[in-house]
């Protein structure tokens, strides 16, 4: 999922224009719960859950720097103990790989 964000963000995956469109829809879909949830900046992402598993993979976009993040978790807690870890985790990556 990772490579297919990358494409998709470098415009490399559809080509351009529909990059573009799917680029919008990824960064305006209705989840909010796991990366975009400590971020003050644009995220491109898609969220998935089957049973015991959780996953998160975007991109999030601040001006200066583009970070991709990518979490799958599984575990027999309930699904919002997994939606905690992707997001607390997620704000901490951004927050030490982003330039200051």
């Amino acid at each position: 999922m990772a490579r297919v964000f990358e494409a998709i963000y470098r415009e490399k995956y559809l080509g351009k224009d529909k990059s573009n469109v799917l680029k919008y829809e990824l960064a305006t879909t209705i989840f909010h719960d796991e990366i975009p949830r400590h971020m003050l900046t644009p995220v491109m992402h898609k969220v998935g859950q089957l049973d015991d598993v959780l996953c998160d993979v975007g991109v999030v976009d601040d001006g200066k720097d583009q970070i991709l993040i990518s979490a799958y978790t599984k575990t027999q807690q309930p699904s919002y103990y997994a939606s905690d870890f992707i997001a607390n985790i997620s704000a901490k990556l951004y927050n030490a790989l982003r330039r200051k």
